[in-house]
């Protein structure tokens, strides 16, 4: 993706509020949000440095498996019924 140039007023907005600022359409609608570069290298690393809950084996097997649960059925196998 290429970088998209801002000019000074919306540069400064962005970066007076700490670097966490929601972007919305003219509605109001979020559309994504703006982090600043140590904000965005944080998060990156922290997601990083996250083990996987389960290897990738347990993955494909999981695909692989034809069985489905619906929400009421997970919900029950959660609770131990």
């Amino acid at each position: 993706m290429s970088p998209v140039p801002l000019d000074a007023e919306l540069v400064a907005k962005l970066t007076t509020t700490g670097g966490h600022v929601p972007l919305t359409d003219p509605a109001g609608k979020s559309v994504g949000y703006f982090l600043s570069p140590d904000e965005y290298e944080s998060l990156r690393r922290a997601a990083g440095s996250r083990a996987p809950d389960a290897t990738l084996d347990e993955f494909r097997r999981a695909l692989a498996n034809p069985k489905r649960h619906t929400t009421d059925e997970v919900f029950k196998l959660l609770e131990g019924e």
